[in-house]
């Protein structure tokens, strides 16, 4: 790969990661301006606390998704610097362009993405 193109991912990914983070910041304050800033639910009526567990839920599982992708996105800014960036962890074989212009933060080629995830899959049943 060469350094135009190290650059343009390196560019990719801290938009990606800037925006994220104003993602992480957007609903970390949705998140307590419907709790009123307190862990308790939102609302005084009982019948409305489901839906507020609920949407705490699917907040946190947002969160938790966005914070997991600043961090590969901080892992891939690493492997530029160290000269391993588009190189898949597994079998080392250079991971397809196409695959970093939609996931510039991919780790593995699609192969070894897939074994991997197979391997999780059997490993959660």
């Amino acid at each position: 790969m060469t350094k135009a193109e190290l650059g343009d991912y390196r560019r990719i990914l801290l938009a990606l990661g800037r925006r994220l983070r104003g993602d992480v910041s957007c609903l970390t304050g949705v998140a307590f301006a419907a709790s009123g800033g307190k862990a308790a639910p939102a609302s005084s009526d009982p019948s409305e606390w489901g839906a507020d567990a609920y949407e705490q839920e699917v907040t946190a599982s947002l969160l938790h998704n966005k914070g997991q992708s600043l961090k590969d996105i901080a892992a891939a800014l690493a492997r530029i610097e160290d000269g391993t960036y588009g190189r898949c962890e597994e079998c080392d074989q250079a991971i397809p362009k196409s695959r970093l212009e939609a996931l510039p933060h991919a780790r593995h080629c699609v192969r070894c993405a897939g074994n991997l995830e197979r391997l999780a899959r059997s490993a959660r049943r």
